[in-house]
């Protein structure tokens, strides 16, 4: 398949021009790591993205889906979807920056649709298929719809200040930096005693408008770590709260301001020692979490924050030597990949026969 022009599109044009591209590839029945998934019939093109339907397999057993893991054949909707994955000899080049000695890195991609919703398929699977259920032959379920973020996802800081940690914490100004790879929470003393160099939060908006009132059942945010690190000794941590930037459509550096990030954890924290630097971090939502996903046909926003010195109301002790703290992790780009932040979402709307058959036919 030839390569598509995605640069200098608006985020709904590249949209449109990735889902028709996916909508043409045939996958079958194929197995990737420890699953064996069989999509059925034709993909087809959505509003905003592509659905398909599915079955699948663990280690040879068959996975059920839904709320109670009777669904024999999902239905999956992937949104704003992915067509690059990552290539140590591919032709597309994205640069990296190291946060502390900002060593400029390179991140490899290739143009490959079909595998490009294998490995988001396989991603989404691995988090929603359920084992040992009792499984209805030809039941065909509640919709599984993945959501990836929009390209106003960003890095919001503020960086080399010298700034109590009150100071720095409440500040209503930052810095936006939605590069390929950037801190999602960081925190870094300055030279002087008790001041403070730089703080770090995120925010990922996702066009979740296709939900139109459905019920949400089940939720899933995650993000594909780069870099961590702790030489500070702080014991940071990540978490994900609300995000309400005064315009989600267009973030901005004052999105950093405390206000537009919620105080109640939407999940568990992670620490480092959960924390991936080769694969998705899954934080599974809460009742708050799920409760904050709009449905109404707006979109919504997730913010990660360190729970404990930024979310919460502990002030770090500061450090000599400017040891710096920090979990990265990949953000959109103009043209997706299988890297990207996302949100999978569980929830009520079925598939009607008359549709299912539509697929296989």
């Amino acid at each position: 398949m030839a390569k598509i022009g995605l640069v200098n599109k608006t985020q709904k044009e590249n949209t449109n021009i990735k889902s028709k591209e996916l909508a043409k590839v045939e996958l079958g029945k194929f197995t990737m790591n420890d699953f064996e998934i069989e999509v059925i019939g034709d993909i087809k093109e959505i509003e905003g993205g592509i659905e398909l339907f599915a079955k699948a397999w663990k280690n040879g057993k068959q996975l059920g889906f839904g709320k109670d893991g009777t669904i024999d054949i999902e239905r999956f909707r992937i949104f704003n979807p992915p067509v690059l994955v990552d290539d140590q000899n591919g032709e597309i080049v994205r640069d990296l920056t190291d946060i502390d000695t900002k060593e400029l890195k390179q991140r490899k991609l290739k143009y490959d649709p079909a595998e490009a919703i294998r490995q988001s398929l396989e991603n989404t699977i691995r988090l929603v298929g359920k084992e040992d259920t009792k499984i209805i032959e030809g039941k065909i379920g509640n919709t599984t719809s993945t959501f990836y973020s929009t390209a106003q996802d960003a890095a919001l800081y503020r960086e080399h200040k010298s700034e109590s940690w009150s100071t720095i914490k409440e500040n209503a100004t930052g810095t936006k930096n939605s590069s390929a790879a950037y801190g999602a929470v960081a925190m870094q003393p300055e030279a002087s005693s008790n001041l403070w160099k730089g703080l770090y939060r995120a925010g990922f908006p996702f066009d979740t408008s296709s939900l139109n009132g459905q019920v949400v059942s089940s939720a899933t945010f995650s993000v594909y770590g780069y870099l961590e690190q702790d030489t500070g000794g702080y014991g940071i941590e990540m978490n994900i709260y609300s995000f309400t930037p005064t315009n989600i459509d267009a973030t901005s550096g004052t999105d950093y301001y405390y206000t537009h990030f919620g105080t109640t954890a939407f999940s568990s924290s992670k620490n480092l020692a959960a924390y991936s630097t080769s694969g998705y971090n899954d934080f599974t939502l809460n009742a708050s979490g799920i409760a904050s996903i709009s449905v109404v046909g707006e979109k919504t926003g997730f913010g990660t924050r360190e729970p404990t010195y930024d979310a919460g109301s502990t002030t770090p002790s500061w450090q000599s030597g400017q040891p710096s703290s920090y979990m990265w992790c990949y953000y959109s780009e103009e043209t997706a990949t299988t890297k990207d932040p996302k949100l999978v979402v569980e929830h009520e709307e079925g598939a009607t026969t008359t549709n299912f058959f539509n697929f296989i036919n």
